[in-house]
């Protein structure tokens, strides 16, 4: 399946970490390739970032964003509940801290359509 037409979604569990969450959404906002979908899940902050969150979320466009907030449970459960929030065919998890290349979707994407990883669906 050629990359173009691969659905992808980034998910992104955060906590109280809203200065670094935003460059890491600033630099998805600025991908070369701009065909997914932005999943933040809020583990429960208390330091604004999650209304921060719903302000971001009614302007982004390309990608789209999407936010969900649980109860503080920790980073595996954010992600975990991160997934069940997703039906694209393809999850990319990014830490909050972590800025992205420009490149970075660009070249996950043309990884998978190269390696015929973007026909694997797990059960």
């Amino acid at each position: 399946m050629p990359a173009s037409v691969l659905p992808l979604a980034v998910v992104i569990p955060t906590y109280n970490r809203r200065a670094i969450l935003e460059r890491t959404l600033d630099a998805l906002g600025d991908q070369s390739r701009r065909d997914f979908r932005i999943v933040v899940v809020d583990d429960g902050s208390t330091d604004g970032t999650w209304e921060w969150l719903e302000m971001r979320a009614v302007t982004a466009l390309h990608p789209s964003l999407s936010i969900v907030r649980q109860a503080n449970r920790g980073q595996g459960q954010a992600r975990n509940h991160g997934v069940r929030q997703v039906g694209e065919a393809l999850v990319l998890f990014l830490g909050d801290d972590v800025i992205p290349c420009r490149e970075f979707v660009a070249e996950h994407l043309a990884a998978h359509a190269r390696l015929g990883a973007g026909e694997a669906r797990l059960a």
